[in-house]
C-alpha cells in the first residue's frame, strides 16, 4: 500500500512537471510570436511611409511635406529621418529622445521612384 502511494505521488508529480513545461513552451512560443509580429509590423508602417513618400513627391514635390509629414513621423516614433535626391538633402527630421539607447535603433535605408530619392529612418525597437 504504501509503496502505491509513493508511485501514485511520483506519477502525479510527473504530470504536473510535464504540464508546466508544456504552458512554459507555449507561453514562449506565444511571447516570441508577438514579438515577431509587432516587428513586422514596424516593418509595414515603414513600407506604408515609402509608398506615401513616393507617391506625394510624384505628385506635389517636396513642397508639402512639412505639413504632413511631422506629424506622421511623431506618431511613428522616428527618431531621425532624412529624404535625400541624388545626394541632395530635400527634408530631415530629427527629434530628441532621451530614453533611447543608440545601439537599440534601428535603421532602415531604401531608395525610392527609381533611385531618384534616397530615405533614411531610424526607429527605436517597437517595445519602447
Amino acid at each position: 500500500m504504501k509503496l502505491t502511494k509513493i508511485l501514485t505521488k511520483k506519477l502525479t508529480s510527473f504530470w504536473l512537471l510535464s504540464l508546466a513545461a508544456v504552458a512554459f513552451v507555449f507561453l514562449l512560443c506565444a511571447v516570441m510570436g508577438f514579438t515577431q509580429l509587432t516587428y513586422t509590423f514596424q516593418q509595414q508602417k515603414v513600407a506604408e511611409l515609402e509608398a506615401m513618400l513616393a507617391n506625394d513627391y510624384q505628385q506635389h514635390g517636396s513642397d508639402q511635406f512639412s505639413t504632413w509629414l511631422p506629424p506622421l513621423l511623431t506618431a511613428y516614433k522616428a527618431v531621425d529621418f532624412s529624404l535625400s535626391q541624388n545626394t541632395q538633402l530635400v527634408y530631415q527630421f530629427h527629434r530628441e529622445q532621451a530614453g533611447n539607447v543608440k545601439s537599440s535603433l534601428t535603421l532602415y535605408q531604401t531608395q525610392l521612384s527609381d533611385g531618384q530619392l534616397s530615405m533614411t529612418l531610424v526607429m527605436p525597437p517597437p517595445f519602447s
